[in-house]
C-alpha cells in the first residue's frame, strides 16, 4: 500500500501502512491538502497569520520564508498590519510549502531530517529539493520526491 495525500480533513484521514520506510512499517495520519483545495483556499484569501505560523512551527526566520515565496519580509508585514489576505498566488504557494513541511516531517521522522534532505542532492542528480522550493511547481516536486521515497524508491 502506498502513502494516501489529498485528504482534506482529519474525519477523512486514514492510518495508511507504508512498506519499506527505513526498513520498517510505520502509520501516519494524513491530513495534507490536495492540490484543488489548496487553490480554493487560496483563492478565497489566506491570512497573513499563516505565514507567521508556519515560521513559528517549522523554526524557519520570516526573512528565510519570505526569501522562499519570493516577497520581501516588509511586504508580509504590510498584509500584516493592514489584516489584508495573501495574493491568491502567495497564498497558494505558502499553503503547498505548509502540506510538503508536515509531509517531509512526517515521512523523515523528524523536522530536523527533512531539512537535512532537502539540502541534498537528488538522486543522481545535481540540484538539491531546497533549490526548487521557490516556485510552486517546483514545490510539487519535492513533494513528488517524498512520495517516491515512501513507495520505497531511492531519491
Amino acid at each position: 500500500e502506498i502513502f494516501h495525500v489529498g485528504l482534506i480533513d482529519q474525519e477523512k484521514a486514514k492510518k495508511t501502512p507504508v512498506k519499506g520506510l527505513l526498513g520498517t512499517e510505520e502509520f501516519f495520519q494524513t491530513t495534507y491538502l490536495d492540490a484543488f483545495n489548496i487553490v480554493l483556499r487560496a483563492l478565497k484569501g489566506v491570512s497573513s497569520s499563516t505565514f507567521y505560523s508556519f515560521c513559528d512551527q517549522y523554526k524557519i526566520p520570516e526573512k528565510k520564508l519570505a526569501e522562499i515565496l519570493n516577497v520581501h519580509p516588509r511586504t508580509m508585514k504590510k498584509y500584516e498590519l493592514e489584516d489584508k489576505p495573501l495574493d491568491p498566488s502567495l497564498g497558494e504557494h505558502l499553503l503547498k510549502l505548509q502540506s510538503l513541511f508536515q509531509k517531509g516531517k512526517d515521512a523523515f521522522g523528524s523536522l530536523e531530517n527533512f531539512e537535512f534532505w532537502l539540502k541534498q542532492p537528488f538522486w543522481k542528480q545535481k540540484v538539491k529539493p531546497y533549490d526548487l522550493l521557490e516556485t510552486s511547481g517546483g514545490v510539487d516536486i519535492v513533494s513528488d520526491e517524498i512520495q517516491r521515497y515512501l513507495e520505497g524508491y531511492p531519491v
